[in-house]
């Protein structure tokens, strides 16, 4: 695997994955009222921005980089059935590449381009 395109990739998905648990934490009206609709609390919603926040926090740690990759799947999937559920069909669409995106580190050539070489 090429190593700037996983470089590329890595720091879009750290990005992300800190925006979306950023903007629950700050509280953004949208996404608290999309998470509203789907059934969460607006505690439950800031409680799901933290664990989004700290997996985002975990990919930069090698050590912890498969943790934090999982806690983003985990994340984005539930976070792709909050937008099914508001009907939002085209964003559904990209949300499933956020999925797809936070597996990557999870693949062993993916995480191997991403290692200093010595």
């Amino acid at each position: 695997m090429n190593r700037i395109a996983a470089l590329i990739g890595f720091a879009a998905l750290v990005l992300l994955s800190l925006a979306t648990g950023i903007t629950k934490l700050v509280r953004l009206p949208a996404e608290m009222a999309l998470f509203r609709a789907a059934g969460f609390s607006d505690p439950l919603t800031i409680a799901f921005g933290v664990v989004q926040t700290a997996g985002g926090v975990l990919l930069l740690w090698p050590p912890s980089r498969r943790i934090g990759a999982g806690i983003m799947v985990a994340t984005f999937c539930v976070a792709s059935w909050v937008v099914w559920t508001a009907g939002t069909i085209a964003f559904f669409v990209v949300s499933l590449l956020f999925i797809l995106l936070a597996a990557l580190p999870l693949w062993p050539p993916f995480d191997r381009a991403l290692r200093l070489r010595a």
